[in-house]
């Protein structure tokens, strides 16, 4: 059994590591090194060499002992020449996985997986949409339309926290003092400079002592205005986060990215017949 850390691992303040496998039976953890290019960079990658299986164990946490690391490169198979040869003016040995628009292909042996090529029905989604690097245009992309769905419901109040759990999928595996801990603190400054500058009347940013981050105070949601308000009160915050990323339209860069849209933002929230109290 395989378990997969799609993250960025910082083990030894040498280097990040941006996935970890784990292999469960073998207690053998491969550490990923992802290349969208064709260089490599030889100190970055012998510093995969220092992380042992005690940083592994106290920073990422397994369900086994002991884990023993390996590294894996993995690049665009169009790349596959160029990598080999950069491979070989380092003088590394490394395990390369191959992925393109049709197969993944595993050029040598893992611990615990042969040499192997696999079919796909295309380019892979976009598994962790957003990290400490992303731009602030990737954060308020994903979280912004998360509180609009907050606001109707009916949400009052909810921790920067479980707003980050329902955008990354692998969000339980982050160590809490870690990455966890440094994208909760990214994300609370990057809403709270959004409230500021454009959702002011709608929502505000609290700290809140033993949380990871602030939390997101409600302070008014189309949901409660009068029916006439209603879909005009969704466009306008449509609006206001286009406004806030600059741009009239997003396009999602990758598939499964998220597409902000009327959707996204809440608008389909709204069910014909719908009561509403007295409002804006």
């Amino acid at each position: 059994m395989t378990r997969c850390y799609t993250t960025s691992w910082d083990l030894t303040q040498q280097t990040c590591i941006d996935a970890i496998l784990a292999h469960m039976e073998l207690r053998i953890a491969t550490l990923a090194e992802c290349k969208s290019g064709q260089n490599l960079k030889e100190r970055q990658l012998k510093a995969y060499g220092a992380v042992t299986g005690t940083h592994l164990a106290r920073q990422v946490g397994f369900p086994f002992r002991d884990p023993t690391p390996e590294i894996l490169l993995v690049g665009l198979a169009e790349n596959r020449e160029r990598l080999a040869v950069a491979k070989k003016s380092l003088g590394l040995e490394l395990p390369t996985m191959l992925v393109s628009q049709r197969t993944v292909q595993l050029e040598d042996d893992l611990a615990g997986l042969k040499a192997c090529e696999i079919a796909v029905p295309g380019w892979p989604p976009r598994i962790i949409p957003m990290d400490t690097h992303s731009p602030d245009e990737d954060l308020i992309r994903h979280l912004i339309p998360k509180i609009v769905a907050e606001m109707a419901r009916g949400t009052e109040v909810i921790a920067v926290d479980s707003l980050l759990r329902q955008v990354i999928g692998w969000w339980d595996l982050y160590p809490s003092g870690g990455e966890r801990k440094q994208l909760c603190a990214r994300a609370t400054s990057v809403l709270r400079s959004a409230s500021e500058r454009k959702y002011a009347q709608d929502f505000t940013i609290e700290e809140r002592k033993g949380e990871n981050g602030g939390v997101i105070r409600i302070l008014r949601s189309p949901a409660s205005y009068r029916p006439r308000g209603v879909t005009q009160g969704w466009q306008r915050l449509q609006r206001q986060t286009m406004a806030t990323l600059g741009r009239r339209n997003v396009k999602p860069e990758s598939p499964g990215q998220l597409e902000l849209s009327f959707e996204a933002l809440g608008l389909d929230a709204e069910a014909p017949g719908d009561s509403r109290e007295p409002g804006r």
